[in-house]
């Protein structure tokens, strides 16, 4: 079946030139937009770096995660393997830290930190927060050497309690502690 169009060839030709321009004119304006993208991507990414490279703010002295668990309690909130936290909820690295030590025998990649938090309601489920915890696993592998890195295609940690803090001193492998240096 064959269809016409009521329409002569001039104003065919009208039609198809303002659709073109049409088309050229939106596809400007997704570039446009694809580049701001790509710009904001890229500045949170750098910010992200910075504040990754920063040292936490300073504390009075390192927090004991088992002394944050003991609080008085004002909410309890079970664990995966059925520990439970009390105590307001847990932010940043102490975060991570529980969600680390709630099973030491995995490596958790960073989006699964993340997805567990989510979980248990102590952060949002946002962009901004998956990349905030991702800043806090590297800043508490920086300052607690019983968490293990996985370097790889997809970064992950580990808890490892069995891990003795002097052992992990000897982090050069010279046999001296970067103190006897």
């Amino acid at each position: 079946m064959c269809h016409t169009v009521d329409m002569d060839p001039e104003q065919l030709r009208r039609t198809l030139n303002d659709l073109r321009q049409e088309r050229t004119e939106a596809e400007n304006r997704l570039a446009a937009l694809q580049r701001h993208v790509d710009a904001v991507r890229k500045a949170a990414d750098g910010i992200e770096e910075l504040l990754a490279s920063e040292p936490e703010s300073p504390t009075p002295s390192k927090v004991d995660v088992t002394a944050e668990l003991l609080r008085p309690p004002k909410a309890s909130v079970t664990l995966p393997g059925g520990r439970t936290a009390r105590g307001e909820k847990p932010t940043g690295g102490t975060a991570a830290l529980i969600v680390l030590q709630s099973d030491a025998t995995r490596y958790w990649t960073a989006r699964e930190v993340w997805e567990e938090q989510v979980k248990l309601s102590w952060t949002e489920p946002t962009e901004d927060a998956r990349a905030a915890v991702r800043v806090a696993l590297r800043r508490l592998r920086k300052r607690e050497p019983r968490v293990q890195f996985l370097d790889g295609p997809t970064y992950a940690y580990r808890w490892d309690a069995r891990a003795s803090t002097d052992a992990l001193a000897l982090s050069n492998g010279s046999g001296q502690r970067e103190s006897e240096k």
